[in-house]
């Protein structure tokens, strides 16, 4: 069909070029999203945003791709545009090339590895492009960068199955949600735009009414479309967990606690249960003794804050952190990974203290460190350990343990002091 058709080949081959404008960036982007530390903001030079807009509007002009030939073998004339948008490319790919070996830097441990690896990757696909634009523009370049893609596919699978660089069930489950949320939204358009020509037709409405409704109603029905969808494939298709049915199941714990003991053990199993981890607790603070103490008692025999008989003051830097400083963490919730990022980009002296925090939280064997408050004093902290799967505490995560934060934290009031928070 294409052989029959140059003006198509000509079209499919622009509309390419125009995804890989898109694409390239949304790919950078989120790699950089992901490698990030969470509290620091994103920048993108402004050129590069200007460069998206300019080569979209340039995509289907002849100065980005003249022409194209489909016989004897499918070959590409580049316009005099290509040579700036060669630039534009491969400037998005070192700009996120920078980035990431930036996060890779002031990573530690398990994710350490997982960038290393994946730097390495897009490193050698950095080079496939380079090559295929020699390729293109100086046809005595030997087209190398299929070769030069399978290195770069091998490096991934590596990093896949060695270092879990990837949660496929997790990509998985959002790309078919995408793609069933998009073919939904393609039906109730097409339908909308179907009925709405023949309304405009019959009735001698202006021609563009039928898109200006289209366009209008899905703005109106798409968020109900994908949280529908989302919802749908998420609880039936992969069974993903419901977390206000999660939420109740805690509140119910609690309710059957009538001892701080009681409420530690209950706290305890239903952590370890939804997060799949080996170690979990809650850390009170029992005035009497002015401090500290990790509950149940179990959880933290074999670990440095009894083996070291530590005891847990106001005056430590991880308390001072869960009351005063928790803006530094999303949610308030702290992390062992953000920990060690901050301090890795902190100043000597504040390095320090970050170090600090960290010490603490290894003497706990906590990856994370959920606050309870009682308005704006610290009462105590939930403890999760390393996950089994090996993987990092998400935003979901987090989102989720704020709730249970709240709710925990007026069970502990309550059972403590005889009040609500």
């Amino acid at each position: 069909m294409i052989a029959q058709l140059p003006t198509y080949a000509l079209f499919v081959d622009r509309l390419s070029y125009l995804f890989a404008i898109l694409l390239v960036p949304l790919f950078f982007l989120l790699l950089i999203e992901i490698s990030k530390p969470t509290n620091e903001s994103l920048k993108v030079p402004s050129v590069l945003v200007g460069g998206i807009v300019f080569f979209s509007l340039a995509t289907f002009s002849p100065y980005l791709i003249a022409h194209v030939e489909v016989e004897p073998k499918f070959s590409e004339t580049p316009g005099i545009l290509y040579p700036l948008f060669i630039v534009y490319f491969l400037s998005w790919s070192c700009f996120g090339l920078i980035r990431l070996y930036k996060a890779f830097r002031a990573s530690e441990g398990f994710k350490r590895n997982q960038l290393k690896f994946f730097f390495l990757a897009l490193v050698i696909a950095f080079f496939a492009a380079v090559n295929f634009f020699l390729a293109t523009l100086v046809p005595s370049v030997p087209p190398l960068y299929y070769l030069i893609e399978i290195l770069y596919l091998t490096v991934i699978a590596y990093a896949v199955i060695r270092f879990r660089l990837m949660d496929f069930d997790l990509l998985v489950r959002w790309g078919l949600a995408r793609a069933a949320v998009i073919l939904a939204c393609g039906v109730v358009f097409f339908s909308i735009m179907w009925l709405s020509n023949l309304l405009a037709t019959y009735f001698e409405f202006w021609p563009g009414s039928a898109y200006l409704a289209g366009a209008l109603i899905m703005v109106l029905v798409y968020e109900g479309i994908n949280i529908q969808i989302s919802s749908f494939i998420d609880r039936f298709i992969f069974q993903s967990p419901d977390y206000k049915i999660l939420l109740d199941s805690v509140r119910v714990a609690l309710a059957e606690s009538k001892s701080p003991d009681a409420l530690a053990q209950n706290i305890t199993s239903k952590l370890k249960a939804i997060y799949k981890v080996d170690h979990a607790g809650i850390v009170l603070w029992f005035p009497e003794e002015s401090r500290f103490e990790p509950m149940p008692a179990a959880e933290f025999d074999t670990l440095g804050i009894r083996r070291l008989n530590i005891p847990i003051t106001l005056g430590d830097f991880l308390i001072k952190t869960l009351e005063t400083e928790r803006r530094l963490f999303p949610f308030g919730i702290v992390l062992e990974s953000e920990v060690t990022n901050l301090g890795r980009r902190a100043f000597a002296g504040e390095r320090i203290t970050f170090w600090k925090i960290r010490r603490t939280m290894h003497w706990l064997g906590a990856a994370a460190c959920i606050p309870l408050m009682n308005k704006d004093r610290l009462m105590g902290f939930l403890v999760l350990g390393n996950k089994k799967s090996g993987g990092l505490y998400s935003g979901e995560d987090k989102k989720f343990l704020s709730h249970v934060s709240e709710i925990v934290s007026g069970a502990t009031c309550n059972l403590l002091y005889g009040h609500p928070v």
